[in-house]
């Protein structure tokens, strides 16, 4: 009952897939740039967490990312504090 979405005009759904590392995410959108998708905004790099936005041909909106597995386990506020009282 509905309405079925525009994907071109509207988000209706944003899916994330995750990496193993920084370099998978840039490897995964070429191929998804390749396969006929677009970038749809700049890369977003946090120290500890590495993303990429794309659209498919089709105009659904998706998120390839990394995350430092440190980070996400104690929490990035915590890990960056880790990474300012390094020498």
């Amino acid at each position: 009952d509905k309405p079925i979405v525009d994907p071109h005009k509207v988000l209706q759904l944003q899916t994330s897939i995750s990496t193993e590392s920084r370099e998978g995410v840039d490897v995964f959108l070429g191929k998804v740039i390749a396969a006929g998708g677009r970038e749809h905004r700049e890369a977003k790099d946090y120290g500890f967490m590495y993303y990429r936005e794309f659209e498919d041909p089709d105009g659904n909106l998706f998120n390839i990312m990394w995350m430092d597995p440190v980070a996400s386990e104690i929490g990035p506020d915590a890990f960056m504090a880790q990474q300012t009282t390094k020498p």
